[in-house]
């Protein structure tokens, strides 16, 4: 497992040009999903959430049975501590967590939980 470093917003490194923004990356996802059939539930990021603390942005239905809960950052934004508790929960309960910062790992998440890796 690799170790999370902790920055201070001060700390993180400045934004690129070519930094994805979490919104962008959200339509991506959507489409992707909507283009595979795959059912999911997001959480919107245009208002406060009305769902428990926590709780990643995707949770998608995937083939064979299997769930994966998606937690979509930008690059160089950390899970909040509520976010990496509920990450750390679910994983001990068996279930299956990806955090992605861009849309080639969000692919990759999904087709590694699909084929049982």
């Amino acid at each position: 497992m690799q170790r999370e470093m902790r920055q201070s917003p001060k700390q993180r490194a400045p934004e690129s040009a070519t930094t994805e923004l979490e919104g962008d990356l959200h339509a991506q996802i959507i489409e992707e999903l909507k283009r595979r059939r795959i059912y999911f539930v997001r959480s919107r990021m245009d208002k406060r959430t009305t769902q428990q603390p926590g709780v990643p942005d995707f949770i998608c239905a995937l083939p064979g049975g299997k769930t994966l809960w998606c937690e979509v950052k930008r690059r160089g934004n950390k899970l909040s501590t509520t976010q990496n508790i509920t990450r750390h929960c679910l994983l001990a309960l068996g279930h299956q967590h990806a955090t992605v910062y861009n849309f080639s790992e969000f692919l990759t998440a999904i087709e590694q939980r699909k084929d049982g890796l």
